[in-house]
């Protein structure tokens, strides 16, 4: 038997999870549901049937973001505590099992289940938003715009569907970055991981802004001292932003989960 991944073992693994968690899951489940449903009760303009786009958007952006972190950190707490920890270590898997068990709650079925229970709400808040619109057609009153689904409007919208590559990636970063904080701290771990995060952001951003305001602006200034148009040089930091993106977005999550996994291999009882 493989000591590194074995199949059944790790289907055992992904199954224990479940079974430890269902009671919570689905309860985080319905809460989820019900706090969509309450917010998209408010936002409905019932006398019209109208509820608007581009705030629902924006929550969904948000719960996407927060809820996915704190999913991930959820994944590892037993980590969080000594005793516990003991507990995880010595459950007959490897360590490699065990990491994959946790992306695979955090990156796949979190967003599977967030997307779908998202999905099903957005659709009733829609149809029955579009069929008071239509009622009040029928009685030649003015029924306003019609609905669309937030799906809709995320690859109708040129601007959101340009921007999905960022938004996924930005998500999968904060995600391994919550799972190697989840990992690498012992008690409050999302906390000290948030705190880490800002820290980390504050400095990055620290640096770009030195970068285009010295650097970037020298070479610029250079090339105009040589005859070169603005319009020429500005890609120049265009190109600088959109390496750092690259990096972000593509080669960031995997390096973090690289070290989120031995940390947890540094794990010993």
């Amino acid at each position: 038997m493989n000591n590194i991944f074995d199949f059944n073992r790790f289907s055992l693994l992904v199954k224990r999870q479940w079974v430890e968690n269902k009671k919570l899951f689905l309860m985080a489940s319905f809460g989820i549901v019900g706090i969509i449903i309450v917010i998209d009760s408010l936002l409905m303009r019932w006398e019209y049937g109208y509820i608007d786009v581009i705030p629902r958007f924006s929550i969904f952006l948000l719960s996407f973001y927060f809820g996915g972190s704190v999913f991930a950190n959820y994944v590892f707490k037993d980590l969080s505590d000594k005793n516990i920890s003991t507990s995880f270590l010595l459950v007959p898997a490897s360590h490699f099992e065990k990491f994959l068990t946790g992306v695979l709650y955090a990156f796949v079925v979190f967003p599977m289940v967030f997307l779908t229970l998202f999905y099903v709400v957005d659709l009733g808040f829609v149809s029955v938003g579009n069929s008071i619109r239509e009622s009040l057609i029928a009685v030649g009153r003015n029924g306003g715009v019609k609905n669309v689904q937030l799906h809709s409007y995320m690859f109708d919208s040129k601007n959101v569907r340009e921007s999905l590559g960022e938004i996924i990636g930005f998500w999968l970063v904060i995600q391994a970055f919550v799972l190697m904080g989840a990992a690498q701290f012992e008690g409050r771990s999302y906390i000290k991981t948030a705190f880490m995060g800002f820290a980390i952001l504050f400095l990055l951003g620290f640096v770009i802004y030195l970068s285009n305001k010295f650097l970037l602006n020298d070479i610029t200034q250079q090339f105009q001292n040589k005859g070169y148009s603005r319009e020429l040089v500005k890609p120049t930091k265009d190109f600088f932003d959109r390496i750092l993106g690259i990096i972000l977005i593509y080669v960031l999550p995997p390096i973090l989960l690289i070290i989120a996994y031995f940390k947890l291999k540094e794990k010993q009882v």
